[in-house]
């Protein structure tokens, strides 16, 4: 707790030297249509990120916590053409994080280089027939889910093509869309291959605005989860391949209520059809409200519940209520937010011949809470100065021994302190 504090101090320190250099040249705020260089029809957007984080438990652990300073830097750009018939975007961004070990020197290891890419676009977009494509791909240090953090690089593509089919254009009352979404996860490690898959989802999806700014819609999706390096590995506990065949349908309602309150409804059914393990048949939801009870405050609270194939367990149920305060000021230069979440996940029983011994008998299931109070001040339209709080917590049921004989727990708690700088131009 004293390395926090004095993380804490270091921070805010900083903030009010940086504050008062950058307020010496604070005038009225560009909008932000000035913002951007511009070439004829072509934007340009160059983005810089600087941030220094105290974290006093860098890997998520149990025990044995390492506390440390992480400095971050990411930069990139992006490139779009908002013309009326197409819309296109490319955007490319990389950032470098470097711990300096000042609690172990065991984690310096934990330096990384990300990078991500993304090419967004939209053909036709008034037309009778709107053709939309998408690509993302993400080359990360960072695991899929909540879990003890090592470097882990992986590659993360996503990518979609859809055709929306709309009478009345853009703006018509009803639309038909038909999609194929492709989605690509591989590890570096060996070791990790088992967590390797690739994914394709045939999409429909129904639109009816029966009201000017409220609309009913239907969503389908039908694919096939296949593990392509999986090995059978008793040593790990993963004797049976997670593949499967998910099946996602659901209706319901979005649109403003009233001239203060948005509203997302949705319910609908999800099935895994998993080929070797337990997978999930379930029922998923959605609610979420978002008011504007002044005309600089912003309130957003709702539950999802999602259902998601993964290995060892089969399933995860990821059941999480929200709530998020926001606030702003002095021409919206000052801003406040304070989200905040907890999140029941509710895992699949392991196979029985697992060798993974729960020492508990419960199973696995997770509590997670994360609260994250930020405050970020704009000097000008393309420069900000914001520090961050972050508390999160896990307590999981699941207490198991290794093939070592070591008792793995997944509980944990940390706090990160984190100040930044954005140039956004």
């Amino acid at each position: 707790m004293k390395r926090l504090v004095q993380g804490v101090v270091v921070a805010v320190l900083l903030i009010f030297y940086t504050i008062g250099f950058a307020a010496d040249g604070v005038g009225k705020a560009n909008t932000s249509d000035d913002l951007g260089f511009k070439l004829g029809i072509v934007h340009l957007h160059p983005e810089l990120v600087l941030s220094t984080q105290y974290d006093t438990n860098v890997q998520n652990a149990h025990d044995n916590e390492i506390a440390d300073m992480v400095f971050n830097v990411r930069g990139g750009i992006a490139m779009d053409i908002p013309a009326k018939t197409v819309g296109f975007t490319l955007e490319g961004f990389v950032g470098y994080s470097k711990y300096f070990g000042i609690d172990n020197d065991s984690s310096t290891k934990l330096d990384s280089l990300d990078v991500k890419g993304r090419l967004s676009l939209s053909v036709l977009k008034d037309a009778i027939i709107n053709i939309q494509m998408n690509d993302s791909i993400v080359r990360s240090s960072v695991p899929e889910g909540i879990t003890v953090y090592d470097v882990q690089d992986r590659i993360f593509n996503d990518a979609f093509v859809r055709f929306v089919v709309q009478p009345n254009g853009q703006s018509g009352t009803l639309k038909v869309m038909l999609g194929y979404r492709n989605g690509f996860n591989h590890y570096d490690k060996d070791s990790y291959r088992n967590n390797n898959y690739l994914k394709h989802t045939g999409e429909l999806g129904l639109q009816w605005k029966f009201f000017p700014k409220t609309s009913l819609f239907f969503s389908g999706s039908f694919g096939y989860q296949d593990y392509y390096e999986f090995r059978a590995d008793p040593t790990a506990g993963q004797e049976k391949s997670p593949n499967a065949m998910p099946l996602q349908l659901s209706v319901g309602v979005a649109g403003r209520v009233t001239s203060f309150m948005l509203i997302k409804l949705s319910v609908g059914y999800v099935n895994s059809l998993s080929d070797e393990l337990e997978g999930y048949n379930s029922a998923n939801a959605t609610a979420e409200a978002t008011f504007q009870p002044l005309e600089n405050v912003g309130i957003t609270l709702g539950y999802n519940r999602a259902n998601n194939v993964v290995n060892i367990h089969g399933s995860m149920a990821a059941n999480k209520a929200y709530l998020e305060l926001k606030a702003w000021t002095i021409n919206d230069r000052l801003r406040f937010s304070v989200p905040c979440s907890y999140q029941y996940m509710q895992y699949g029983n392991a196979p029985d011949d697992t060798t993974i011994v729960d020492l508990r008998g419960k199973g696995r299931n997770d509590h997670v809470i994360r609260v994250e109070p930020e405050v970020a001040f704009y000097a000008t339209p393309w420069f900000g100065i914001s520090v961050q709080y972050t508390f999160m917590m896990r307590d999981s049921d699941l207490e198991f021994a290794d093939t070592s004989g070591n008792t793995v727990n997944y509980d944990f708690i940390k706090h990160q302190a984190m100040l930044g700088l954005t140039f956004r131009y």
